[in-house]
């Protein structure tokens, strides 16, 4: 996989991610909840503060202050441990301390750990179909095509395509090859060489794609995203979890 670091002046709002908890009091009386049972961080959630902190390594390629970060005590956590969402590219923190200045540096990546393109077949019988799956952050992974094959699905299960469980910007392209019925029966069915795409982000509100195959249509569903994070107003008041 490819990373490539980027420093920036950003005015991100970031939101952290799934379980939040406790209320924290600030010195100014305004209370914050920090997100400690996830480590996926959506910057356009975040308050002002360690908003700017993070748009600013992303931007600009680096953020330095003196003593701690902002983001460290919003969210009361290790930063390197948390996963940074931006305008749908993925990054992880790198922070630097010496002399008393703390400096924060990003560098791009490509998530795993999401559910995966599926396959659903409706029929009654065994389908064979081609498929590939491309994911369109080629500046970052060596290998953008994730899967180019066929797979038989049998009458009534799903299957999920091998290595198709990432986050990002993915392609998917559907052909059905083969219908295995015969006789009375195969007049009901109308898929032969019939072609479906689609693409999408895969990221926290969406998680993946399945392809439905019904006797005389594709369709597509999404998978909702598996993924949680909290959000703040942009005075730093805590508004709750998504999805609740």
């Amino acid at each position: 996989m490819k990373r490539r670091s980027i420093l920036a002046a950003l005015s991100l709002s970031t939101a952290g991610i799934a379980g939040c908890m406790s209320s924290v009091m600030r010195s100014d009386n305004e209370s914050h909840y920090p997100c400690d049972h996830t480590s996926w961080i959506v910057v356009n959630g975040l308050p002002d503060q360690p908003k700017e902190e993070l748009t600013t390594a992303i931007m600009d390629g680096e953020y330095t202050t003196s003593g701690d970060l902002q983001l460290s005590d919003w969210l009361n956590r290790d930063v390197e441990s948390l996963l940074l969402t931006y305008e749908d590219r993925h990054y992880k923190p790198i922070i630097n301390r010496e002399n008393g200045m703390t400096r924060l540096q990003v560098t791009e990546i490509v998530p795993t750990g999401n559910k995966g393109v599926r396959v659903n077949n409706e029929l009654d019988y065994s389908v064979t179909v081609k498929a590939r799956v491309e994911h369109e952050y080629d500046d970052v992974l060596d290998e953008p095509v994730l899967f180019d094959g066929e797979v038989k699905v049998d009458g009534g299960r799903r299957v999920t395509l091998d290595n198709t469980d990432y986050y990002g910007r993915m392609q998917v392209e559907f052909e059905i090859k083969e219908v295995d019925v015969s006789g009375e029966e195969a007049s009901r069915i109308n898929l032969n060489q019939e072609y479906r795409e689609e693409t999408w982000d895969a990221d926290v509100g969406q998680g993946s794609k399945i392809l439905n195959i019904y006797p005389t249509r594709l369709s597509f569903d999404t998978i909702t995203g598996s993924q949680a994070y909290c959000r703040w107003t942009g005075n730093g008041r805590f508004s709750g979890i998504w999805p609740g």
